[in-house]
């Protein structure tokens, strides 16, 4: 036997139609068109998230790659030291390197560590990975790597680290074989490779490695199952021997010709290589006495049907599940080689197939010579079963066997990891599912053939060791906010460990802040449905991780006393039996409940159309603490809120307790107030303020102006900019504008809204005097509502309506009088009125003003003729004059300073209101009389200051 590491380099010269499809095979073993923009697909499962009786660990530590990206994983278990594990799985991180995953604590967290590339230019590593120890407690790692620049070469290799301190330091990229150099269509391209240790006490070849693997020459596009050995720890490896046949032609198949092969060995040293002979629809077998020199005829053991539904995924036509996701079926193998066991050499054989996949299981007791009739291990059929993994313990021959299970949603798309444990060799199988998160493998961002999704590996993993199963497997949880974060994840489940406790409660005391009382229901079996007496376990309770009691098996309560009133603690509860345990299950429980009550809510504010600032507030109180749960025993009062202020502190009774309250109060001013709401207990503690409810508070007039001249702006409901200003006024000293002191910005949104207004009849009048120094692409609009959801517009303002509006100048020219009538058929009735104004992203002007508003509701209504109620403003004026309340039959006649009647040009009637334009008279005082039936009454003089 030579035992040295194989290089072949060819340097034969290529003729054109020699091209070997490199790039093929090469995407083939490890996919890397990504998309990044990819087509994700929908969440179809409502339910995603499970209670299982088996922690999940995710290997992968936090990443900061721009590839987060791992699949196809393999695990294995130290034998001389079952806290020791390591795994791998080919991981797309550090531009697509070797990693190991180490772990010392039984696989409940994991360390990742970085082998790296070969130190050989353009080559990737860490493909189809795989995992073993040695006898000797070394371990292993094999893996593939190639050359990726542009075009691809073709050169390749398949390469082992090893570590011999329990995985903390590692020697790597020891070449099993490599093929560097000018590669050609007779070249070959190694692929599928997965490392076998003989661990058998009695076999001669005990510590020696095996990896088979694929073999593909481009010239023929053949296929052929090779196999080579280490005796030195994989420093050194045998030339590689053939196993099966060569079929050409087949490397390109749907299936990948003969594809996947598996090592096992017997307690004397027998080899054994199962391999998925994927044009033969069928399982490849093969065996060995003499450690792998020479092989048995191959020969098909089983066949089944294909897998899914054929699709073209970029280099070729796959099986493909769910749509679009690449499966193939492949076998696995394992041997029992314990020492004593009633089943010692016999072989077990697990694989995936049919259209809706299935997982079977077959073995021989006789060396492989004949193989029982296959069955399906599973009892649920419906959905997918696929990506199965094997796996013996070395110390007492039982089996598991782990696959991932759509079965929890009916739209066939989410999976899940499940396990199956046998203890008789495969008789009888109890299956449990392990995954407490449902994955989509479509969501990966690998495309090909005009489908998204493509590529999530192609098997999976699994060990089992002293009692311990260790299923390995992709997991897209994250990926359903990051669709490039896929996982690996694992599981440690004890076979014989007890189950945990089942409706885990921690129950609030309403009455007793002190007292948290906690319930479950016992269990009855262990892992796998083996019986569990009480006598046989204990039940540990921790609060806040620290140990609080130990109770004896069948334990179905505890009262936890004297805590501190309105703390919350979370609870712990583990079973335990002998030296197993079984997974925590947790509750959260407040002593006392929550602290807080819980907000209360306001369902309505009104003031019964009174003239006064007096409002009722009607309050839905909380009936539990701010949990939701605990019930509010203690209500003693409630506290209103205006604008963030305390307004009132009312009285309650416990009695209230979720019943409707109402709570009068009074606003300090007119206008729209935030009110709020929140309850206080007998102990003081308040609750979170209620949502905010905006409420008008004041009397609702038929008539109502503003001159906008306070020094502050009533309290309209504003939002945005709007405010008053004293640059720019119709009647000085202020008018109002939603851009005070500045251009209006881009994108702005502003709206101010009204008091409400009392329509009478049918017609709403409003009236004032603007200037809409906007761009044309703004709107500045004026908008109607009875009910507050849907507004009419009614008036849309810009500066393309006069010329003074787009003349780029502030002056009095640009003021102009504004006047809407509204019909409203619903009247009487209140009506909304609000100023609402939005800019575009690029060209913005002065802004919006307006003076001098006048809303008349009441049109119809008669006045009485006196007019003891008449009011002018402004006074003094530059312009308009509004004389309200002037009686029906008044007419109205104005005098210069001079006594002279006076024609005025615009005189307009809004109502019981007269507008009149003084602003093309001189300056001076003026006298305005109203003429009526009886009389003639003078008003008042007016001087009139013209700019």
């Amino acid at each position: 036997m030579v035992l040295v590491s194989l290089v072949s380099a060819v340097v034969l010269a290529l003729a054109p139609s020699d091209q070997p499809r490199w790039e093929r095979y090469i995407e083939t073993a490890r996919p890397s068109a990504v998309e990044r923009n990819p087509s994700i697909p929908p969440v179809l499962l409502a339910q995603r998230f499970f209670e299982t009786d088996f922690l999940n660990v995710n290997l992968i530590e936090p990443e900061q790659d721009n590839s987060p990206m791992q699949n196809e994983s393999s695990i294995a278990v130290n034998p001389l030291n079952r806290r020791q594990l390591i795994a791998s799985a080919v991981d797309y991180r550090s531009g697509q390197s070797a990693w190991v995953y180490v772990s010392s604590d039984g696989g409940r967290s994991w360390q990742n560590i970085l082998l790296g590339k070969p130190n050989i230019p353009g080559f990737t590593a860490g493909n189809d990975p795989s995992v073993a120890w040695g006898p000797d407690g070394t371990a292993y790692v094999v893996y593939g790597g190639f050359n990726r620049s542009t075009p691809p070469s073709g050169e390749n290799g398949v390469f082992l680290a090893r570590s011999t301190d329990g995985g903390r330091s590692w020697q790597a990229h020891i070449p099993i074989i490599l093929h560097t150099g000018t590669m050609t269509a007779d070249s070959t391209f190694e692929d599928k490779y997965y490392i076998t240790v003989d661990h058998a006490g009695s076999s001669p070849y005990r510590g020696r490695l095996y990896v088979p693997w694929k073999r593909v020459i481009d010239r023929d596009s053949s296929t052929q199952i090779v196999v080579t050995w280490s005796d030195d720890r994989g420093m050194s490896w045998h030339p590689p021997v053939r196993v099966g046949p060569v079929l050409p032609g087949t490397s390109l198949d749907t299936t990948f010709g003969q594809s996947f092969p598996l090592a096992a060995t017997g307690p004397n040293g027998e080899v054994y290589v199962v391999w998925n002979s994927g044009t033969q629809r069928g399982i490849g077998f093969a065996r060995s006495t003499d450690g792998g020199r020479s092989w048995s005829e191959p020969r098909i053991v089983h066949t089944y049907q294909w897998m899914g539904e054929t699709k073209f995924t970029g280099t070729q036509y796959n099986h493909t599940l769910k749509g679009g996701t690449r499966a193939e079926t492949y076998p696995v193998l394992v041997v029992d080689t314990v020492p004593g066991s009633p089943r010692r050499g016999w072989l077990y054989l697990a694989w995936a197939a049919d259209r809706v996949p299935n997982v079977y299981f077959s073995r021989s007791t006789d060396g492989g010579r004949t193989w029982s009739t296959p069955k399906i291990v599973h009892r649920d059929t419906s959905g997918d079963q696929f990506w199965q993994w094997l796996a013996l313990d070395g110390t007492t021959g039982d089996l598991a066997l782990m696959w991932l299970d759509s079965r929890d949603d009916p739209d066939n798309r989410y999976s899940r990891v499940y396990v199956a444990y046998s203890s008789d060799g495969g008789d009888t199988w109890w299956e449990r599912p392990v995954s407490d998160t449902a994955f989509d493998i479509r969501r990966n961002p690998f495309v090909g053939g005009g489908l998204s999704g493509v590529f999530a590996g192609d098997y999976n993993g699994c060990a089992f060791f002293d009692g311990t199963i260790y299923p390995s497997s992709v997991d897209m949880r994250n990926a359903e906010q990051n669709i490039f974060d896929s996982d690996v994840y694992s599981a440690p489940i004890a076979v014989r460990a007890p189950a945990p406790v089942r409706n885990f409660r921690a129950t609030t005391v309403a009455d007793d802040p002190r007292r948290i009382e906690l319930s479950w229901q016992p269990p009855v079996e262990r892992s796998f449905g083996q019986p569990l007496n009480p006598n046989e376990y204990r039940i540990i309770l921790l609060r806040n991780d620290s140990l609080i009691a130990t109770l004896p098996g069948g334990t179905a309560t505890y009262t936890d006393r004297d805590l501190p009133p309105y703390t919350v603690h979370r609870y712990t509860a583990i079973t335990v039996a002998g030296s197993d345990s079984s997974a925590p299950r947790w509750a959260t429980g407040y002593a006392g409940g929550a602290r807080k009550p819980a907000a209360a809510t306001i369902l309505q504010v009104w003031n019964g159309r009174q003239p006064t600032l007096d409002a009722t507030a009607r309050i839905q109180l909380p009936a539990r603490r701010a949990d939701g749960i605990t019930p509010l025993v203690n209500l003693a009062r409630v506290a209103l809120l205006l604008d963030g202020r305390e307004q009132t502190l009312a009285p309650l009774s416990p009695g209230d307790t979720g019943s409707i309250v109402d709570i009068p109060f009074a606003a300090p001013e007119r206008g729209y107030w935030r009110v709020q709401v929140c309850v206080l207990d007998a102990e003081g503690n308040r609750s979170d303020t209620s949502a905010a409810f905006i409420a008008y508070i004041g009397p609702v007039e038929a008539r109502y102006s503003d001159a906008f001249d306070d020094t502050t702006m009533r309290r309209y409901r504003v939002g945005g900019g709007w405010a008053l200003t004293d640059e720019f006024a119709f009647s000085p000293p202020r008018s109002l504008t939603e851009s005070p002191g500045r251009v209006y910005a881009p994108s702005q949104r502003d709206t101010l809204l009204l008091f409400p207004i009392r329509v009478e009849r049918d017609t709403l009048t409003i009236a004032f005097m603007t200037a809409a120094l906007v761009e044309e692409r703004d709107s500045a609009v004026v908008e109607v509502s009875t009910d507050g959801n849907v507004w009419q517009r009614v008036l849309s303002l810009n500066r393309s309506l006069y010329p003074e509006w787009s003349d780029g100048i502030r002056s009095p020219a640009d003021w102009k009088l504004a006047t809407v009538r509204v019909p409203v058929p619903s009247a009487p009735t209140d009506v909304l009125v609000r100023f609402r104004f939005r800019s575009n992203l690029s060209v913005q002007d002065d802004g919006w003003f307006i003076d001098d508003l006048v809303i008349e509701g009441s049109s119809e209504l008669s006045v009485e003729s006196s007019a003891a109620s008449v009011m002018l403003y402004p006074n003094p004026t530059s312009g308009i004059v509004f004389v309200q309340d002037v009686p029906e039959d008044a007419t109205v006649e104005v005098f210069s300073p001079l006594g002279e009647r006076i024609a005025l040009p615009n005189v307009e009637r809004v109502g019981s209101t007269r507008i009149l334009d003084f602003g093309t008279l001189a300056r001076g005082v003026y006298t305005i009389r109203l003429v009526m039936r009886s009389n003639v009454e003078v008003l008042r003089c007016v001087h009139l200051g013209q700019w």
